[in-house]
């Protein structure tokens, strides 16, 4: 309230009645009023505040064991086995995991009006259950979670609001991985003894560790990826769900489109007097489908072949309803379209995928560590470290942050918010790229000649070796 050139005798009865003459009911602080008619001052006074609501609490998935050991002090590191270099946390069956706080709905605050102001409510929290995880009711009424196997807990969130849980088992195959010995698929922990050798494949739905070195293979896992020898013309994937889920928000939307406009389409064809008399009315969706593709929507194959490559770059089982768009996108995106193929179904996978996919915000939690890299690719959902060995014409890329600990000569090297490199390029000159999203930070200790630091959009390329860079 403003008080201007006050009347004699004004009083702080005189003020409230006019304040309740204006509505003005909730929140009232009569000290500052009194202050206010007592000083006479025309300077602004806050003599009224409504209270502000209480915004509700999300719901909270609640781990009740460790998914990683506890880190032991140095003390007791020096009385343990040395042998046991790498513990696991493991659970019996039953064991419970964890259980889901439900949100709040919050409490309403009311503004000087005497108005109610609603809280927002507080969001759910979505749990994902794995083949090694049930949920139950709890008696306190919460949802628990229980393991339905014994094997190591897996706690992955996938989201602000969303959560994979499971239990995995363990696999420790003896030696390498070669043509006598097979790929090996497995839906739990793999640790391998040996190396992992040319054209195989080792892929996991939890960790992946290899004692050895990978040599023109292919490492594909849910979970982290240690390789303490050397990558070698591979390919290494560590998270890869969460990877391909991040890619697959970007272009389903578009195909989605694509894919109601040829729905419009068929509508505005059926519908036409002269459709009905030809005979391909009699033969099903499938052929009007083609059509229509091949003669005015080839974009929305195009829009297939970029879901299609993706889907087929993640080897084994997806999420139900993604795995279920692989059959009907890659008949669009190879333009093998049987008579009896069901669009609208495909519309409403699409719709479904596309809201799945909504409760994962593409930051993973795995990470990959290797030796060294030559000539290979090495992604993760979160962090790639590289050991002092450092890459050689290798692409490095990490939802997060890259650290190698060594030098980076030739190739790339992409992170979203951190790269920390020892040396980038080398005497020779290679083309070397260090690149991270807008607001990272590249830092590097030595960086020659021809290298590329990009920021966002932003790029230059040095002209001269800098030490001690930082961008």
């Amino acid at each position: 309230v403003t008080v201007l050139r006050p009347p004699a005798g004004l009083t702080v009865e005189e003020v409230l009645a006019a304040l309740k003459k204006a509505g003005v009911v909730h929140g009232i602080d009569r000290d500052a009023l009194e202050q206010a008619v007592r000083e006479g001052s025309p300077a602004p006074r806050i003599i009224a505040r409504g209270t502000p609501p209480v915004d509700g609490r999300d719901g909270r998935f609640r781990p009740l064991v460790p998914a990683e050991p506890r880190r032991a002090r140095d003390d007791e590191a020096r009385r343990r086995d040395p042998r046991d270099h790498n513990p696991v946390v493991s659970v019996r069956e039953g064991a419970t995991l964890g259980f889901l706080e439900p949100p709040t709905p919050g409490e309403p605050g009311r503004d000087v009006l005497g108005r109610e102001i609603a809280p927002r409510a507080g969001r759910p929290t979505r749990v994902i259950c794995g083949p090694g995880v049930i949920r139950n009711a709890a008696p306190d009424g919460r949802e628990e979670f229980r393991a339905v196997r014994p094997g190591r807990p897996v706690f992955q969130k996938i989201g602000r609001n969303a959560w994979n849980v499971d239990v995995v088992p363990l696999l420790v195959h003896e030696g390498d991985v070669d043509v006598e010995s097979g790929h090996v698929r497995f839906k739990g922990d793999v640790v391998v003894t040996g190396n992992v050798r040319e054209g195989m494949k080792v892929t996991a739905t939890g960790r992946i560790h290899v004692y050895g070195y990978a040599d023109r293979a292919y490492l594909q896992a849910d979970g982290d990826i240690r390789v303490d020898g050397g990558v070698v013309q591979s390919r290494v994937v560590a998270g890869a769900r969460v990877w391909l889920y991040a890619d697959l928000k970007a272009v389903l939307p578009p195909l989605r489109q694509g894919v109601e406009r040829v729905l419009e389409a068929m509508r505005v064809v059926e519908g036409a007097a002269s459709f009905q008399q030809k005979d391909i009315a009699r033969f099903g969706p499938g052929r009007l489908v083609r059509l229509l593709i091949d003669m005015k929507f080839s974009d929305v194959r195009a829009k297939a072949r970029a879901v299609h490559e993706r889907l087929t770059q993640y080897e084994g089982e997806l999420d139900y309803d993604v795995e279920r768009l692989r059959q009907p996108v890659e008949a669009l995106a190879t333009g093998v379209i049987e008579d009896r193929f069901d669009i609208q179904g495909l519309s409403a996978a699409l719709k479904q995928a596309e809201e799945f996919l909504g409760w994962f915000d593409g930051d993973g939690t795995a990470k990959a560590i290797i030796g060294y890299a030559h000539n290979a690719e090495v992604f993760a959902s979160r962090q790639v470290v590289v050991g002092s060995e450092g890459t050689y014409h290798a692409r490095i890329a990490a939802r997060d942050r890259v650290i190698v600990q060594g030098a980076v000569v030739g190739g790339s090297v992409e992170a979203a918010r951190s790269i920390t490199v020892l040396e980038a390029g080398s005497p020779a000159l290679p083309s070397t790229v260090l690149a991270v999203g807008a607001g990272g930070t590249i830092r590097v200790g030595h960086a020659y000649e021809n290298v590329w630091l990009r920021v966002g959009t932003v790029q230059r390329r040095l002209r001269d070796s800098q030490r001690n860079l930082q961008v």
